[in-house]
């Protein structure tokens, strides 16, 4: 089975959303899917990622996490997409000092700037 990251919403009110799990995974295209939908109101942002973000590691063996991820995003009110992505690999970077990654990293954030 496919570890599927759930993606989080957050919406100007800074009251962020994890939306339920759904597939395909982010960067795969290849498997059935259906279609849901959310309200993505002007100011919000959809952060959505793949689990070579919450599976990184530090020195420790310790897992980033998605607790670690979704803190850091809650953090984010108010800052403009490119912003809390540079924000979320500093903090990746940080916390792995320099491990390599096993997996790929994706991270991909839409924001409605409308």
């Amino acid at each position: 089975m496919l570890a599927i990251n759930p993606p989080l919403l957050l919406p100007p009110s800074g009251d962020r959303q994890t939306l339920p799990p759904m597939e395909p995974p982010l960067g795969i295209m290849e498997i059935p899917y259906t279609i849901e939908s959310v309200s993505f109101t002007p100011g919000s942002q959809l952060i959505m990622y793949t689990d070579g973000i919450t599976e990184a590691t530090n020195p420790a063996g310790d897992l980033y996490g998605e607790q670690r991820l979704e803190a850091l995003v809650a953090q984010g009110n108010n800052q403009d997409a490119a912003t809390l992505k540079k924000e979320i690999v500093d903090s990746i970077s940080d916390f792995t000092s320099g491990i390599k990654h096993l997996d790929d990293v994706t991270l991909a954030i839409v924001e409605y700037a409308g």
